[in-house]
């Protein structure tokens, strides 16, 4: 119930005066300051990436490498390798790498 209600429950606490109690302390500190913590709570939810998979149009979009040679041994093809190697590839065959040359 604290992590669902936790503004009205350190209110009523505040209110019931239940905030000298033991397991109650976080209680007064939240209803003392609430907007430190609506703030601490932006940053940290934008600091900490949602690691469940999305999808766009019924197709897994990939955060990473390791998500793609998971999907191909979960569908036993290759397709995202074939993938990856084709556009290495094309990488190499436009000379991207090369020095500047002296």
């Amino acid at each position: 119930m604290k992590s669902a209600h936790l503004f009205t429950l350190a209110k009523y606490a505040h209110d019931q005066g239940l905030v000298d109690e033991h397991g109650w302390k976080w209680a007064e500190k939240l209803y003392k300051n609430p907007k430190k913590y609506i703030r601490m709570a932006k940053i940290f939810k934008s600091q900490v990436k949602d690691m469940k998979a999305r999808f766009k149009f019924g197709v897994e979009i990939l955060r990473k490498f390791e998500d793609a040679v998971r999907l191909d041994e979960e569908n036993g093809n290759t397709k995202w390798a074939n993938a990856r190697a084709k556009e290495m590839e094309h990488l190499f065959e436009y000379k991207n790498f090369q020095g500047s040359g002296s």
